[in-house]
């Protein structure tokens, strides 16, 4: 690289070479800061890559966990509704256990009463 003696050296004086020194000085600066800006990109634009493809991926985990969330809320609400179901059966098995067991103590006492009548004794 050229330094600030050289750019004062180039500017004093004037001639053909001049020029051609002004040209390739140029042509270097020019490179280099086309080489800092690729280093620069890479470094940015990696980064930003990443952060893109992580920013991506919280994203499709976002949408995955809301689709489980939904399937489990769909499930959950299957489960409460047989839930309610059988115990809407328990409590209707049960009332015809009661019915059942009234029924049997009621034909009980009716025999009961029928023997006891048949035999004459009370």
């Amino acid at each position: 690289m050229i330094f600030k003696e050289d750019v004062n050296g180039l500017r004093d004086s004037s001639s053909p070479s001049k020029e051609r020194l002004t040209v390739q000085w140029l042509s270097q600066s020019i490179a280099e800061i086309r080489s800092e800006l690729a280093e620069l990109q890479g470094t940015v634009g990696g980064g930003g890559s990443k952060d893109a493809q992580f920013r991506n991926q919280l994203l499709e985990d976002l949408s995955t966990l809301r689709g489980e969330f939904g399937t489990a809320k769909l499930e959950l609400e299957s489960l409460r509704s047989r839930q309610e179901k059988t115990e809407v059966l328990v409590r209707e098995l049960q009332e015809e256990a009661v019915q059942s067991a009234d029924d049997i103590r009621r034909s009980l006492n009716m025999r009961h009463e029928k023997h006891v009548q048949q035999c004459g004794v009370l």
